[in-house]
């Protein structure tokens, strides 16, 4: 990073040029998945803007999930790298998805609590009013990289019997079920394009009103009982998720 590169002096905003230069420097590989890239100050030198050019540049760069800016450390890259490819034609969990890509699965920010489930819980999982659901908040890693922030609700009856706290924090809720006697058979699964909201961002190191993929799982045991119900928000700079159809004879 020796050479000072100059923007050419279009009718574009400085900024979107100087979006479009970092974005191809990144690409053509002069700044490296996992570099922090120069300070403001220096960019702002390097080619000859404002910080507030830089600044704006950045943002937009994070939005489009290629940096990621860290408080107190800096902005860091992020692609192109690869993609964690997460089949859902089978069924498994969120922690198998990520091991059968190689990295190593985590969680982090865990939240559990008991409480009486809402009536579109005791719809989803035909349960009596009065009912109680354990609900288990977690934002799922990837390497110790944050890629999925979990919602999961299991009707508290399916989990006695078992130290179901501790292994929600560190451990897969289908395996917990099915070490509880409930073998699972299938799902009914819903999909919906979402923007971050700020709880949601923050969670998963995002820009507000990132995209996300959001979804919305209640899964079935072999007596087509519903078991669990899931709200799975998904980065999708960094998971594909994929679905295989077949043509029907």
């Amino acid at each position: 990073m020796t050479s000072k590169a100059f923007l050419k002096r279009d009718r574009r905003p400085l900024y979107q040029q100087l979006t479009e230069v970092i974005r191809n420097e990144i690409t053509a590989g002069e700044f490296a998945p996992g570099e922090r890239l120069p300070s403001e100050p220096e960019l702002s030198v390097r080619y000859g803007v404002s910080r507030a050019t830089v600044r704006e540049a950045l943002r937009t760069l994070e939005k489009e999930g290629a940096v990621r800016s860290r408080r107190g450390q800096g902005t860091f890259v992020v692609g192109p790298r690869g993609v964690l490819q997460v089949g859902i034609d089978s069924l498994y969990s969120v922690s198998d998805a990520i091991r059968r890509q190689g990295h190593e699965p985590g969680s982090r920010e865990v939240h559990v609590q008991v409480i009486e489930a809402t009536q579109p819980e005791r719809q989803a999982l035909e349960l009596a009013e009065g009912a109680l659901v354990a609900v288990v908040e977690r934002t799922r890693l990837a390497s110790e990289e944050p890629v999925v922030y979990s919602i999961d609700t299991i009707p508290v009856d399916y989990l006695q019997g078992s130290d179901w706290r501790a292994e929600a924090v560190s451990g897969s809720l289908f395996d917990l079920l099915l070490r509880s006697g409930r073998k699972l058979s299938h799902t009914l699964t819903r999909f919906f394009s979402v923007r971050a909201g700020k709880a949601v961002a923050s969670r998963l190191d995002l820009p507000v009103g990132g995209p996300l993929l959001l979804l919305e799982e209640t899964v079935y045991d072999e007596d087509n009982r519903p078991v669990l119900m899931s709200r799975d928000y998904y980065r999708t700079d960094r998971i594909a998720v994929q679905l295989v159809r077949r043509r029907q004879p």
